[in-house]
């Protein structure tokens, strides 16, 4: 296996082993710290031995100076990422700065969510680059989003990059991170100062905004323009959340994600007028016009890594076109991914990047196969089967990583891909028509007006997709071991598809055998019961499981989409029931039994409603603690403890008894959290 993995990965796929070590050097930075010197001292004495072995070219020192260079490009991947690692502000404090607006992500009844470029901060020293951060301007100042590209003098109070709120919840901190977002600031004061200098990220959100407003004005308005900027400008702030979740319920998230399929439209489509206007003895020309098609795409849409790695494929196909020369489809997954580090290294931890890379590498290797299976004799129907084996071999290699993350999956994906992938080229075509013709009124508002009926007709087809019983396979979960098992069963697999080797099928089989004991191990050591009190924006969220019975109590109005956003990775993590039955406690009281312990279930709104016998508990769950629910507790209750959310700090405080006498009951706290967890066997 190894001879086999050097002659078609090492030999003719150098790239693989440069960036593979590369990477490890990047994930590893967070974990271990090196001072520059030393980071210095090390690069240097690799170097130096690299080309001491090199230069005296003895065969048996082959192996040495292949790991040398490995080890280099390790360390290269390390200092790199050290280097290029952004400063962060996240304590509590105010903060003076001036800054140039990006881009407006969102908006709030209150707020402008903006991203923008920190140019400086009032009474620290200047900046060595710049950052990128978050502000919330407020709409009482600016009634009108903020200028895009302009600059202000800002104040404000700075968001600490808090830790999760919830139980296996998304660490939205760490994403910010990842995504060098520096700071996020809450205004609370600013001037405009004026117009900032251009940069790549300014100029690609004042494009993106013209081409909203032009298509806005010709007949593509609200859930159809929103999808639109989705899917050809690469931005979903303008998605609604019940869109997001349709067109992730649907399996059709990847027609909204900017990535290879779009780009390869665009390309194909150019290709095809550009070679009708060029000819075909001016290769170079075409070339070069394609390749500017190409990056100017990329650059509307902001330079995802997606996207990226699209551009750069197709750059390199071109080439190797006009060169008549063949690429290695391995070694140029290799570099574009090696190029996609280079430009930024704290892209690894971007999904859409992984799962672009892993579609097209099994759709390289397994779609022929698939598409051998079955063979017609109509055009239609050979269509159709194309794109069902185009979906099921990418599906191959983005199913583990989409489990892990968003702990589900759409199980109507081939229904979503024969009705939605076909209407994607249309959609485009009018769109960059829309574009052209943007001077001729008569052609604009007819194509305005078809191209907002394809949107329409693409939100009808998922929202019915949606709604069809069993759409989404819930509360699926897989720990990073299982996604490092599954990847290594799908490497044996690719071996088995290009050697045609029995001994890879039965690595392959090994690996799920191993990957099924691990999930029946984690069935077997998952608790039976338990509860979980939340602090959700200062209102009361219960979860008690029991068995079978998954249950959420609630203190206010809390609509189901809320829910799930605390829960969902909780259940799934924890393989817990999907059914959710939902309780009020603005007018009950409840309780329940979790690890022997009797549990009581209540809010401030209910004591006063709901009169109770004294009985012996060992804790009550409240929403307000105050002198009326310190005097119910005197004459009504002995609990041990008192789970109470605070409504001041957005915390679920602890307090214990100190005495087992109900009248000289009184709380002392210990302990804060944003969740509060009781587990049982």
């Amino acid at each position: 296996m190894l001879m086999v993995m050097n002659k078609t990965y090492f030999k003719y796929s150098p790239f693989f082993r440069v960036v593979l070590f590369f990477m490890m050097g990047v994930l590893l930075h967070p974990y271990l710290t090196l001072k520059p010197v030393v980071q210095f001292i090390t690069l240097s004495l690799l170097v130096g031995l690299v080309l001491f072995f090199y230069r005296k070219g003895i065969y048996r020192w082959r192996h040495l100076t292949t790991l040398l260079w490995l080890f280099l490009f390790l360390l290269l991947g390390y200092s790199y990422t050290d280097l290029r690692s952004p400063v962060f502000y996240s304590s509590a404090d105010k903060m003076a700065a001036k800054v140039q607006v990006i881009s407006i992500l969102s908006e709030t009844d209150k707020s402008y969510k903006t991203e923008v470029f920190l140019l400086n901060v009032v009474g620290a020293e200047p900046l060595g680059s710049a950052l990128k951060g978050l502000i919330y301007f407020s709409k009482k100042r600016y009634p009108q989003a903020p200028t895009l590209g302009g600059v202000y003098e800002v104040q404000g109070v700075l968001l600490p990059f808090d830790p999760p709120q919830y139980p296996n919840a998304f660490d939205y901190s760490t994403y910010l991170k990842n995504n060098r977002v520096a700071f996020r600031l809450v205004e609370y004061q600013s001037r405009y100062v004026g117009q900032g200098a251009w940069s790549l990220k300014v100029g690609s959100s004042q494009l993106k905004h013209r081409m909203l407003q032009l298509y806005e004005k010709h007949g593509v308005h609200e859930r159809e323009l929103a999808v639109l900027n989705a899917l050809f400008l690469g931005d979903k702030s303008l998605l609604s959340g019940d869109q997001k979740e349709q067109f992730s319920n649907a399996g059709a998230m990847h027609i909204l994600a900017v990535s290879g399929l779009h780009v390869g439209v665009i390309y194909l489509l150019f290709a095809f007028v550009i070679n009708g206007l060029v000819s075909h003895s001016k290769p170079w020309l075409r070339f070069c016009l394609m390749v500017a098609i190409l990056w100017f795409y990329a650059f509307l849409t902001g330079f995802s890594p997606s996207v990226l790695r699209a551009s750069i494929m197709f750059t390199v196909l071109s080439v190797g076109r006009i060169l008549y020369r063949q690429v290695a489809i391995y070694n140029l997954l290799c570099f574009s991914l090696l190029i996609i580090f280079l430009v930024d290294p704290l892209a690894i931890y971007n999904a859409g990047l992984w799962l672009s890379h892993l579609a097209v590498l099994t759709i390289v290797v397994f779609y022929d196969v698939i598409y051998g299976f079955l063979h017609f004799r109509f055009v239609i129907f050979r269509y159709v089967w194309s794109l069902i084996a185009l979906s099921l071999a990418a599906q191959i290699g983005t199913v583990p990583l989409c489990i892990y993350l968003f702990y589900g999956f759409p199980n109507y994906f081939l229904l979503t891909n024969i009705l939605l992938i076909p209407l994607l080229a249309p959609i485009l075509i009018l769109a960059i028509c829309m574009v052209v013709f943007q001077f001729v009124p008569v052609v604009l508002v007819l194509l305005g007006g078809v191209l907002g009926a394809v949107l329409w007709l693409m939100n009808e087809f998922v929202i019915w997709i949606e709604q069809l019983p069993f759409a989404v396979s819930k509360h699926l979960s897989l720990q990073w071991y299982d996604l490092l098992i599954l990847y290594m069963a799908m490497a044996f697999l690719i071996l088995a598809a290009e050697h045609r080797r029995v001994v890879y099928l039965k690595a392959v089989l090994s690996c799920l055998i191993v990957f099924g004991f691990s999930f029946a191990l984690q069935l077997w050591v998952q608790p039976t019961s338990g509860m979980v009190v939340v602090n959700y924006r200062n209102r009361l969220l219960v979860n008690c499981f029991s068995g079978r019975c998954n249950e959420v109590f609630v203190g206010d109005s809390i609509t189901m989409r809320e829910i799930n956003y605390c829960f969902e990775a909780f259940w799934a993590t924890h393989h817990l029931p999907t059914k959710i039955e939902v309780h009020s406690l603005q007018s009950s009281v409840y309780g329940r039994t979790v690890k022997g312990q009797n549990i009581l279930l209540t809010s401030s709104t209910a004591l006063a409603q709901v009169p109770l016998a004294s009985q012996r508990v060992s804790y009550v769950v409240v929403d307000e603690y105050n002198l009326d629910t310190h005097e119910w507790l005197n004459t009504s209750l002995e609990p041990n403890a008192v789970v109470i959310v605070n409504q001041q700090n957005d915390e679920v405080n602890v307090s214990q008894t100190t005495s087992n006498d109900p009248s000289s009951l009184t709380l002392c706290p210990v302990g804060q959290s944003r969740y509060f967890t009781l587990w049982g066997d």
